[in-house]
Formats: structure tokens, sequence, C-alpha cells
């Protein structure tokens, strides 16, 4: 949690500038390459080095996504490493993406079930979702075993949670009082 509120400013002043000079797209790729970049050990031993400078470690870092050619992202990388903040960049990605997602109206839904769904499954459940929320969704399934059956589905606040587990759960706590 503290690492995403640390993140979190960074990925605002990012997001502000890529949407007014209108190159989400481009930032968001550069982020989330450097984002994995950051968590490869060699990468981050080389970056985290006390002997590479500042000004060195932004240039290691954009030629590893790419070699792009933006001073604006090197100055973002540059501030980073000078605030000793290199190592939020996977957060920083994910607010990111996040701020793109709902500057596109695109809710996030998490959709836990005991074993890996469908693609028919998956846009099944988009459309009905869609139709609920009245825009449009992206799908990240995540396999939970605990859950044994059913599913459990999560939208930022709302949550559905239709898993056998909840059933027994409920039934148990019935049976307790």
């Amino acid at each position: 949690m503290a690492k995403t509120t640390f993140a979190r400013p960074y990925a605002k002043a990012a997001f502000a500038y890529a949407k007014a000079k209108d190159v989400i797209a481009d930032w968001k790729v550069a982020l989330c390459s450097a984002s994995s970049i950051i968590q490869n050990k060699e990468a981050s031993d080389i970056l985290f080095s006390p002997t590479l400078a500042i000004q060195e470690k932004a240039d290691c870092l954009l030629t590893w996504i790419g070699g792009s050619e933006s001073q604006h992202l090197k100055n973002f990388f540059k501030l980073l490493s000078h605030n000793k903040r290199l190592a939020l960049l996977p957060w920083i990605a994910k607010e990111f993406c996040s701020m793109k997602a709902v500057d596109e109206r695109i809710q996030q839904i998490i959709v836990y079930s005991a074993y890996p769904m469908s693609k028919a499954h998956q846009l099944t459940i988009s459309k009905k979702l869609a139709d609920r929320f009245g825009q449009a969704v992206s799908i990240t399934n995540t396999v939970d075993p605990s859950l044994i059956g059913g599913m459990k589905i999560s939208a930022g606040d709302w949550v559905y949670d239709d898993t056998l587990k909840a059933r027994i759960d409920a039934l148990s706590r019935a049976l307790i009082s």
C-alpha cells in the first residue's frame, strides 16, 4: 500500500503530461517496459549501483526500453533516479494504466475463479458487465483454487461473490448460530 502511495504522484504527473501531449500510448509502453526491466535482477543491480550517475541510470533505462528519443521521458527517469524512486516503476506503471483506463472509460474487472476461464466465458461475462456498468470493461481472470467452484467478480468497490466457498461459509455461520 505504501509503495502505491509514493508512486501515485509520479503516475499522475506522467499521465497529465502524456495526455496533454497526446502520447499516452507511448508512455504506457515505456513505463511498462521500464517496470519489467526494474524487476529483472541483473538490470536492477546495475540501475541501483551507487557508482552509476543519475544521468547514466536514465540513459541505461531508455536504451533498454528501446532507445526512446523523448527528452521528457528521459527527464522523468532522471527525476525518479535522483529521488531514489526507480524501484517504484512497477507501481507507477500500474497507476498510469489505471488512470488510462479511467480516462478511456474502461471498467477494470477482476474475476476470481477456481479454474481458468475460457475466452468465450470471459466474453459472455464481459458483455453482461458492460451492460450493467454502461461502459466498456476489461476482464482479468485470477485463478484461486480455494474457491472450489463458482466465481467472484470485483469491480472497484462492487463485489459479487457466487463461489462455493462463500456458500459453504454462509451455511456454516447459519448452522453455528
